[in-house]
């Protein structure tokens, strides 16, 4: 088990969450092999700032030494977890401030 996260340790993860937002606008959207079309590496695009600006995270995945490409559906998880990751992360920041005493 990990602990007690400090009122510091939530602040540091908040700023970090706005510091990417100034980087990268939302909405941020996973664009997945899986969904079929793509005809490429799936990628994040943020369309937070001019959509003729291709706003665009493309992501290189190796286990074990070995690259994971595109249809591999795992390569597509770690795109949908990232693509998610600032909503969830400030849902679980309110969260936590709500259940905090």
């Amino acid at each position: 088990m990990i602990g007690v996260m400090t009122p510091v340790e939530l602040a540091d993860i908040e700023a970090r969450l706005y510091a990417i937002r100034e980087v990268a606008g939302e909405p941020w959207r996973g664009w997945l092999a899986s969904d079929g079309g793509l005809g490429g590496d799936p990628f994040i695009s943020f369309s937070g700032h001019d959509p003729n600006d291709d706003d665009e995270l493309y992501l290189s995945l190796h286990l074990k030494g070995t690259a994971v490409n595109p249809p591999d559906p795992r390569l597509d998880t770690l795109v949908d977890f990232l693509a998610h990751a600032p909503g969830d992360i400030d849902q679980l920041i309110d969260e936590v401030r709500r259940l905090a005493p």
